[in-house]
């Protein structure tokens, strides 16, 4: 009886070693995985809309001898308009 209860012990105390440690690495990469969505992307305000875009999905279009960026098609057609109104 009494190794049963001794075995029964071990065998909890290894699962919640292991559960601890995959628990552990997967926190570690997720961290990893939202640090490098974060560091790196430049981030430019579309100045129709006033919303913050990654540079890299932005839309540039050139006013005026100045490149400015934009979220959409829709906000660079609607500025641009502005401008020659």
């Amino acid at each position: 009886m009494i190794r049963a209860l001794f075995i029964l012990f071990l065998a909890m105390l290894v699962y919640s070693a292991v559960k601890t440690v995959l628990r552990a690495a997967g926190r570690t990469r997720q961290e990893e995985e939202r640090k490098a969505r974060i560091h790196g992307a430049e981030m430019v305000l579309d100045p129709q809309c006033r919303t913050y875009v990654i540079k890299d999905r932005a839309t540039a279009r050139r006013i005026k001898g100045d490149l400015i960026y934009f979220c959409s098609e829709d906000c660079a057609n609607k500025h641009e308009a502005q401008f020659r109104a």
